[in-house]
């Protein structure tokens, strides 16, 4: 699979040998995509900057994804593959899946909670208005008072 993908960006830099600076693109990006690799998975931030990095070199949808992949491959082969590894034992899987049940339900509950307290904030915000007029009206009131003494 990887020497396919090897093919495809081979096959994008011979079209590109007419322009060094395409080769210079194409090799850059993938360079970038490979640093981003690097720990195993994309973030969203570097998603985000790998994007931003296509648009500005310019790269077509195409090339983008041949070239992702091409160093998708290339990190998949030089990781070390793991000694041993020992399978979860399934009462850890039981364990993760009660702590992600939990945690889906506190996360529920802040949810409502942050709701109630926008309900609360709308009604403050209301009451505040509705007092800052009563507080208006009770200074001409008492202006009024004055005005007649």
């Amino acid at each position: 699979m990887g020497k396919a993908m090897g093919k495809g960006l081979d096959a994008l830099l011979k079209s590109s040998k007419y322009d060094p600076r395409r080769v210079d693109t194409l090799k850059t990006y993938k360079e970038a995509v490979i640093l981003a690799l690097k720990d195993g998975i994309v973030t969203d931030d570097e998603a985000t900057i790998l994007a931003n990095l296509a648009k500005n070199l310019g790269l077509t949808d195409e090339e983008r994804d041949i070239v992702t992949q091409e160093a998708k491959a290339e990190c998949e082969g030089n990781r070390p593959e793991p000694k041993h590894a020992p399978a979860p034992a399934p009462q850890d899987t039981t364990e993760l899946e009660k702590e992600t049940r939990s945690l889906r339900i506190e996360n529920e509950a802040l949810v409502k909670e942050m709701g109630h307290i926008k309900v609360l904030d709308d009604f403050l915000v209301k009451e505040n208005a509705s007092l800052s007029d009563k507080v208006k009206a009770l200074k001409e009131d008492i202006k009024a008072l004055e005005a007649c003494k």
